[in-house]
């Protein structure tokens, strides 16, 4: 079994819980269907809404890492917690990793935003 580190990424969002699975659900299947790489490989965990778990391989890494996505009710809206596994020897790739989740967690919180107001 190979030493892992937990790269983790929080934002709160002011949409329900269920909006916000939804719209990572939606994504991840708009990768699939894109082609993109770091596409989720195996879904290991979907517990609507509350838990999302997946294998995701990125393009250059040897192995899939381990993502999992938790949702926690906190009124208004909820928490997202995004974590992903990246083996030890791919260190000094964490603050990337943490940068590239709290990116597309910026671009998820405006969409839902806008939604919520139209």
């Amino acid at each position: 079994m190979s030493r892992t580190i937990d790269v983790c990424t929080v934002r709160h969002l002011p949409v329900p819980t269920e909006s916000v699975f939804d719209a990572c659900m939606a994504a991840l299947a708009q990768r699939r269907t894109d082609g993109e790489a770091g596409c989720p490989d195996n879904y290991l965990i979907m517990d609507r809404p509350y838990c999302l778990a997946f294998e995701w391989h990125a393009a250059d890494a040897p192995r899939a890492d381990l993502v999992t996505v938790a949702l926690i009710d906190a009124e208004p809206g909820c928490k997202i917690k995004v974590t992903q596994q990246l083996d030890i020897d791919r260190a000094a790739e964490a603050e990337r990793v943490r940068k590239d989740w709290a990116r597309m967690l910026a671009i998820m919180s405006r969409t839902l935003r806008a939604r919520a107001r139209a």
